[in-house]
């Protein structure tokens, strides 16, 4: 297989926008072309677009060539939707890569997109119910914000977190967007505004909740060699793994389970092998991303399962990201 990479990227501010679905996708994609000036849209022979609910949210289906046309590219190799919940980018950013790799598209855009607030309020949160067993669960109200208190409340039972330390998590979280002039929230918090924000679904209050969001992320992959003519810092995928545990809340076993089929099969079926390992120890030049979006807590599966309660707060072990 060829080594692919990452040669470019750009994203929209995000936010409750004006913007439309369209003007969001022009915003991440000029932003992303802007980073690698000899890269053309006619270079661009693949484009994959991650996008969740733009049927009931922004009244659009068939995003992929509505992006193209937009961007000025022409797919020849590759157009394709990807969605995925919270994992729709990554997705796409996976189909991209296997494509390049096999030699089936030289190089390829990725771009997520979500248009999510609307006129009425009321009716944003319905559309979330569309991403779990709307015939089971949403009709009951499940939700986002419900569905990760139930996973906090069965975490807290099991390892003794406490509330306190879920808003550690949100204070380490919103300092980073303070330094990150595309966020949402450009403001930090302290753990005594955290702990005293509205409730909205037990133990998970206001602060510790990812807002509803407009905005859109680009990145453009391509094969070695072409990469290094594009960019004389091309960051190579070394591997890469997904796995999906169930579907409903009431299939799913405990998160511990979750988190061992889940998180721990992908790479060690597929993306340790692209590294040469066996075990979980990692070259110290090597970096781990998993990308997603959702509500927070974000951090639960980075620590070993009987301390995971103990843990110093995030704040304390973290430093904000550079922008």
């Amino acid at each position: 297989m060829r080594r692919v990479a990452l040669v470019g990227a750009g994203l929209s501010r995000f936010g409750v926008r004006e913007a439309g679905f369209r003007e969001l996708i022009a915003e991440a994609g000029q932003a992303c072309f802007g980073s690698v000036p000899t890269l053309r849209p006619a270079d661009v022979d693949g484009l994959v677009v991650g996008s969740v609910l733009p049927e009931r949210a922004a009244f659009q289906s068939h995003v992929a060539p509505l992006a193209a046309e937009t961007l000025g590219i022409r797919p020849r190799t590759l157009s394709a939707r990807t969605e995925h919940m919270c994992a729709s980018g990554t997705v796409g950013i996976r189909y991209a890569y296997a494509f390049i790799a096999a030699g089936l598209a030289d190089v390829v855009m990725v771009v997520g997109v979500e248009k999510l607030n609307l006129p009425d309020m009321g009716e944003a949160i319905l559309n979330m119910g569309a991403g779990v067993d709307r015939d089971w669960e949403a009709c009951f109200g499940l939700t986002a914000p419900p569905g990760f208190a139930l996973a906090a409340q069965l975490h807290m039972d099991t390892y003794g977190t406490t509330e306190a330390q879920l808003a550690a998590v949100a204070v380490k979280n919103h300092a980073h967007s303070r330094k990150n002039p595309y966020a949402h929230f450009q403001r930090g918090v302290t753990l005594d505004e955290v702990v005293c924000s509205r409730m909205i679904a037990a133990p998970l209050r206001l602060f510790m909740c990812s807002p509803i969001t407009d905005g859109a992320a680009a990145v453009i992959l391509a094969g070695e060699e072409r990469a290094r003519d594009l960019t004389g810092a091309p960051v190579f995928i070394t591997g890469t793994g997904q796995a999906v545990h169930g579907f409903s809340i009431a299939g799913l076993d405990p998160i511990t389970p979750v988190g061992r089929r889940c998180t721990r099969p992908a790479p060690r079926r597929i993306a340790w092998p692209a590294l040469g390992l066996t075990t979980w120890t990692l070259p110290k030049s090597t970096t781990v991303s998993r990308l997603r979006k959702s509500l927070p807590p974000k951090n639960w599966d980075s620590a070993p399962r009987a301390r995971a309660g103990r843990l110093p707060p995030p704040a304390a072990r973290i430093t904000a990201a550079r922008w």
